[in-house]
């Protein structure tokens, strides 16, 4: 075995150590749902997960050395971070680096914007998979997104539909790409050409 090999499950283990000795206590039947729940999660980043798993599964192991099933019982914030996903993927979200660089840089004043601009982008990546068949390439993606966003004639009504949608608290999507299909593909069919990509 290599010595960067071995440096780094040093490493990996000094990690685990750490979190566990600063992680509240928990009862083995939270270690197995917490090491279910990692192992059933896909779309998250996948080095945390494994990090997770080897944390619960030491932190189980443990429990087992010391011949006990109950410690103290996990927090509120635990329990509520275990069972609701909601909760799970908006601090999962919020703690990533990419997040926080963005909220930094852009979302200090006008919240809405941005939640105008990812709705735009995620309509956009629909209809362009539902002309072309294939995912939007990023390129094409923020020229669209750049090409909308510039002419105040495509800005305007498809920025009013959006902040309508947004300050009614969402609802159904369906009709809001309806709208937004409307807007852009039935009153200006030049706006988006894109058979010609």
């Amino acid at each position: 075995m290599s010595k960067n090999t071995i440096d780094s499950i040093q490493k990996f283990n000094s990690e685990c150590l750490d979190a566990i000795v600063n992680h509240k206590p928990m009862v083995l039947e939270d270690v197995l749902s917490q090491l279910t729940l990692e192992l059933a999660t896909i779309d998250s980043d996948i080095r945390l997960r494994l990090k997770n798993i080897k944390l619960y599964a030491t932190i189980g192991l443990l429990l087992l050395e010391e011949d006990t099933t109950c410690l103290v019982t996990l927090s509120t914030g635990d329990k509520i971070l275990r069972d609701n996903s909601f909760y799970r993927d908006l601090i999962s979200l919020m703690n990533t680096s990419a997040f926080k660089t963005f909220r930094t840089n852009h979302m200090t004043k006008d919240i809405q914007a941005s939640l105008i601009y990812f709705e735009l982008y995620e309509m956009l990546g629909k209809f362009y998979t539902k002309k072309t068949g294939v995912d939007i390439p990023d390129d094409i993606g923020v020229e669209l997104l750049k090409t909308i966003m510039d002419k105040k004639e495509y800005r305007g009504p498809l920025v009013r539909v959006l902040r309508r949608y947004i300050d009614n608290g969402g609802g159904n999507r369906d009709k809001l790409y309806i709208k937004l299909s409307e807007i852009m593909f039935t009153q200006r069919e030049e706006v988006l050409v894109l058979d010609n990509r």
